[in-house]
């Protein structure tokens, strides 16, 4: 075998292993927690001047919804959406 037949045979062999991994599956957020995040991003988006229409609510709800989070990724984005509005609510003062 020549040093191209064996690289390819590696190669192969590489691609093939990686193809079977699949990454592990987080399990999603609990409702109560997709709640607390659409109710801090709603003030958020309030406080910042984004949002002004009555069924604004509504249309965030369902927008969260369809981001399907993690329980881990829903913890950081609350924890980056806090310091958004702690930032916001300390400029105002």
């Amino acid at each position: 075998m020549n040093l191209g037949q064996a690289l390819a045979v590696c190669l192969y062999e590489l691609t093939r292993t990686a193809a079977a991994a699949k990454p592990e599956k987080r399990p999603g957020a609990a409702a109560g927690d997709l709640d607390r995040f659409t109710g801090l991003l709603t003030e958020i988006l309030a406080q910042s001047g984004y949002v002004h229409s009555t069924g604004a609510d509504a249309k965030i709800r369902r927008l969260v919804r369809r981001l399907d989070l993690s329980a881990h990724d829903a913890e950081v984005w609350l924890g980056m959406f806090r310091q958004i509005q702690w930032k916001l609510s300390r400029d105002r003062e």
